[in-house]
């Protein structure tokens, strides 16, 4: 079997773990680079909004579908694909004769997540594959056929680190800046706290502006600050309640004591004992003050945490994420 996914370019893109762990399973397995198309480009945005998306995306789609042709794979998997259209989707499996299925990490139905034409693109594929049961349901309702393959770890980037490591932060949270993790934030900042991600540069206080990064890091540049601090924070943002995030799986695939969101899924995960799960920034704090004087606790937590999380690679995604199509 020959797979292509389409998807970013990058260390720690998720296209290229799901090409690490189609290999692993022996499948061939090749990434085709297409940036702009699956994740978004400033003028792609501005043409949508305008209503000539489909013009200025044509010459990108072609190409995308030409190299395609060339390839000849018995299946396409595309991540995210957000201005790759419902046409484009139709023209490929007319071309290749073979099935097109999408893998959506986000959630399209949240609101500001939402277009009504990357909507209408879903609906072409043979398959969409969401990560959570809250997301298939949402587009059960639209009509749209999904399946649900979990986020996970890739061993390549996520790993405890072979030697010791200096510890310099308390807390680190990598993500993007939401008002709920904002409020966590706010309630650490008095500790050796790291937070890095989009919108951090313009928190709503200059203490947590002091404590945010001023560079963006790569999957393996992130799990060294997770070897470095004491805890790494998930907080998840609102569209990912109530079930995980891919830090889910990253933070204890480092080896890192995880403090992250009471969810339904993260009990069914961690237990009590595999991650310190909280309702609030005020749990959040004691808990933290708390264990950061217990180091034996602390590595207990994270090698609890990892042990959960041990098998749920990008290897066995891809072989769920397949299993139909085999």
């Amino acid at each position: 079997m020959r797979i292509a996914i389409v998807g970013a370019d990058g260390n720690g893109s998720l296209a290229r773990s799901f090409v690490r762990g189609a290999l692993a399973n022996g499948v061939d397995a090749c990434e085709v680079f297409a940036d702009r198309l699956v994740a978004g480009w400033r003028p792609f945005f501005l043409a949508r909004r305008l209503g000539v998306d489909g013009v200025v995306t044509a010459p990108p789609a072609r190409a995308l579908e030409r190299r395609l042709s060339r390839l000849e794979p018995d299946l396409v998997i595309v991540v995210k694909g957000r201005f790759i259209d419902a046409a484009c989707i139709e023209r490929l499996r007319r071309r290749l004769g073979r099935p097109v299925i999408n893998y959506y990490p986000d959630d399209p139905l949240w609101p500001g997540h939402d277009d009504r034409r990357l909507l209408g693109a879903l609906k072409q594929y043979d398959e969409v594959v969401v990560w959570c049961e809250r997301v298939a349901d949402g587009l059960a309702g639209l009509g749209v056929k999904s399946r649900i393959v979990p986020f996970g770890y890739d061993p390549a980037m996520y790993a405890p680190h072979a030697h010791p490591v200096e510890r310099r932060y308390d807390a680190v949270l990598v993500g993007q800046r939401y008002d709920v993790r904002e409020a966590f934030v706010r309630s650490l900042v008095d500790l050796r706290l790291l937070v890095s991600g989009v919108g951090w540069d313009a928190a709503q206080t200059e203490e947590v502006r002091q404590v945010a990064a001023t560079r963006t890091y790569s999957a393996p540049e992130i799990c060294r600050l997770y070897a470095q601090s004491a805890f790494g924070l998930n907080i998840l943002s609102p569209w990912n309640v109530p079930a995980h995030n891919m830090r889910t799986f990253e933070i204890p695939a480092s080896g890192t004591a995880m403090v992250a969101t009471r969810t339904p899924e993260h009990e069914r995960l961690f237990g009590e004992d595999g991650a310190v799960l909280v309702d609030d920034p005020q749990e959040a704090r004691s808990r933290i003050l708390e264990l950061l004087a217990d180091e034996d606790q602390r590595r207990e937590i994270g090698a609890r945490g990892r042990d959960r999380i041990a098998p749920f690679t990008y290897a066995r995604r891809m072989d769920e994420m397949l299993a139909p199509w085999r």
